[in-house]
C-alpha cells in the first residue's frame, strides 16, 4: 500500500512540474530515437562495406588449397568430393548419369589437374553460368571441368 501511495504522489508530481512541460519531454525522446536510429544505420553501413569484399571473395573459390575440400553437387544427382590427400587431390565424381570414378590429382596454376578416361583435364573455379548449364545458372561459388560439366555449392 505504502508503494502504491509514494507512486501516485510521484505521478502527480511529475504532471504539475511546469519546468517539463509534455512538449519538451516528447521533442527529448525524439532526440533520443533519432540518434538511436543514426547510431543503428551507421551500424548496419559498415557492416554492409565490411562484409562486401567477403561476398566478392566468396563468389568464385580462388584455388584448390583455398578451400576446394568437400563436396560439389551438379544436376541430376551429379557430384564431386575433393579430399587433400598427401601433395595432391583424391576426387571422387559422379560425372554423367552413367559414369563415375576416383581419380588423383594434383594442384597445377589455379586449378587441379587429373586423368579421367585417358585425357588429362582441369578442374577450375567457375561461376554456374560459365558452366554453361542451366541448372547452375546464377550460382557463384562452382567449379568446371567442362563447359557441360560443372559442380556448384550453395
Amino acid at each position: 500500500m505504502r508503494v502504491m501511495a509514494i507512486g501516485a504522489m510521484a505521478l502527480m508530481l511529475a504532471g504539475c512540474n511546469p519546468a517539463s512541460p509534455p512538449e519538451a519531454e516528447n521533442a527529448a525522446a525524439n532526440d533520443i530515437a533519432a540518434t538511436e536510429n543514426e547510431t543503428a544505420m551507421a551500424t548496419t553501413d559498415d557492416l554492409v562495406d565490411a562484409n562486401a569484399g567477403n561476398a566478392e571473395a566468396a563468389e568464385t573459390p580462388a584455388s584448390p588449397a583455398g578451400g576446394w575440400a568437400g563436396r560439389w553437387t551438379g544436376p541430376e544427382g551429379l557430384y564431386l568430393d575433393i579430399k587433400p590427400e598427401g601433395d595432391g587431390f583424391v576426387l571422387k565424381m559422379k560425372y554423367t548419369l552413367d559414369d563415375e570414378g576416383t581419380f588423383k590429382g594434383r594442384a597445377e596454376g589455379d586449378g587441379i589437374v587429373f586423368e579421367r578416361a585417358g585425357k588429362q583435364e582441369t578442374l577450375r573455379a567457375a561461376t554456374g553460368d560459365e558452366t554453361g548449364m542451366k541448372w547452375l545458372a546464377g550460382k557463384k561459388e562452382c567449379v568446371m571441368v567442362a563447359v557441360g560439366e560443372g559442380y556448384c555449392r550453395g
